[in-house]
């Protein structure tokens, strides 16, 4: 079952980061942090750019046997190679939904065949300058992408991981490997702090420094009251805290604040820091700047409210479907011709009670190929009006695109045919 992103899958990884770990052990903490993350992944892969950005290089692994392993050393980087190779190449994740069913995996079919992996989800890990340092690859034994919350999540800790990576290939030895760590954490444009058991900040990274308006000396040592929140903020986190270090347990939220960047919204995560002897020695935190999404999502939501409110002033019954044909909305007047509740009219199976009998396979065919063909779908069946009469509709939709061209939703609409009723 997968997880949302917490600092929970990142505890161990902060702490071997704070102690200084070999570069190795790190790696392999992220791993297994990844595949929590996404659950059902049985493999995971980090890799490093090496030859100029013509070659990727495994560096750790997680789930492989050793052949797979040997086999995956050095993959090539193309915008027609295997997935990341193609994810380094383009700077964007590339999800293999199915090996099988993707041609350009097709040189890498009887690898994957053989040691039961069906889909590849991989990530770039970016460097400054709009470069890539490597990927991050997730490896399933069945056909699956990820939901869009999981891959912000997924997308969020391969930056973490390029920070890691990043900041350790410029400075390999295990010397520099302390002011690696604190770089990686101040670099980053999330707000990451620790709380010391009095709940006063032992750690702040720059840009929380930033937002405050604070100096080091003016900031550590104080809590939140002292460093300006409201009193009913710092109350909330400090709550917070003390059931963090009760439960040791992760806790998050999302709270605005106004700092010297004006007032924004931010999603933050707190999480125990435990020590060798399993007590909890501090709470550490990472907040998200999150403000524009919550605008976006603002703008969605009123942006629906209109279509709703247009569709259902117009005659016509109106419909949408998501890409893949399942029906997600009808307006108000579909509800009233067919008599059934929005709860009802859904998904799929409201067609068994509304269509008639002799139309139904006929309707679900050429549905079917319209959405696979992503070609308009047009067709002329009986439907039951709420007296219980079929009447004839004639039903039309077009596929709408996003830039790239993928189809994003189906628009369709259904009146009244001028065939009568029966």
């Amino acid at each position: 079952m997968q997880e949302r992103l917490n600092l929970e899958n990142l505890k161990d990884v902060l702490s071997l980061a704070a102690r200084g770990a070999p570069f190795d052990d790190l790696l392999a903490s992220l791993l297994q942090a990844a595949c929590r993350l996404t659950g059902d992944a049985t493999m995971a892969t980090i890799y490093v750019a090496e030859r100029g950005g013509a070659e990727l290089e495994l560096a750790a692994s997680i789930g492989m046997d050793g052949a797979l392993a040997a086999a995956l050393a050095r993959v090539p980087v193309g915008a027609r190679e295997a997935a990341c190779g193609r994810a380094a190449h383009l700077r964007q994740a590339v999800i293999v939904e199915d090996i099988a069913a993707e041609p350009r995996m097709a040189p890498w079919l009887p690898l994957a065949a053989a040691h039961g992996v069906q889909a590849c989800w991989s990530y770039p890990l970016h460097a400054p300058g709009d470069g890539v340092i490597g990927t991050l690859a997730f490896y399933h034994r069945a056909p699956c992408a990820p939901a869009p919350a999981l891959a912000d999540d997924i997308a969020y800790f391969a930056d973490l991981a390029a920070l890691v990576v990043q900041r350790h290939l410029r400075e390999a030895d295990t010397g520099r490997r302390h002011r690696l760590y604190e770089a990686v954490l101040s670099s980053t444009p999330d707000l990451v702090y620790v709380f010391g058991l009095d709940h006063r900040f032992v750690y702040a990274n720059a840009v929380l420094l930033q937002m405050w308006g604070k100096s080091w000396d003016e900031a550590i040592g104080k809590n939140c009251l002292e460093l300006g929140y409201p009193a009913w903020h710092a109350e909330m986190h400090g709550r917070e805290i003390e059931q963090v270090k009760a439960t040791r347990r992760a806790i998050r939220g999302e709270v605005p604040f106004n700092g010297t960047f004006g007032r924004r919204i931010y999603d933050y995560i707190f999480v125990p820091v435990l020590g060798l002897d399993g007590e909890v020695e501090a709470v550490a935190g990472t907040t998200r700047d999150v403000t524009e999404r919550k605008q976006f999502e603002d703008e969605l939501l009123a942006s629906q409210e209109r279509f709703r409110t247009i569709t259902n002033a117009m005659p016509q019954m109106v419909w949408t479907a998501l890409p893949d044909g399942s029906i997600d909305y009808h307006n108000d007047q579909f509800h009233e011709f067919v008599g059934l509740a929005p709860d009802e009219a859904e998904g799929t199976a409201w067609a068994e009670a509304v269509l008639h009998p002799d139309d139904r396979l006929a309707g679900r065919e050429i549905w079917n190929r319209s959405v696979a063909r992503g070609e308009p779908y047009e067709m002329t069946y009986r439907l039951r009006h709420r007296s219980g009469e079929y009447r004839w509709i004639l039903a039309r939709a077009l596929p709408v695109r996003d830039g790239a061209g993928q189809i994003v939703k189906w628009m369709g609409t259904d009146t009244c045919s001028a065939q009568g009723h029966r």
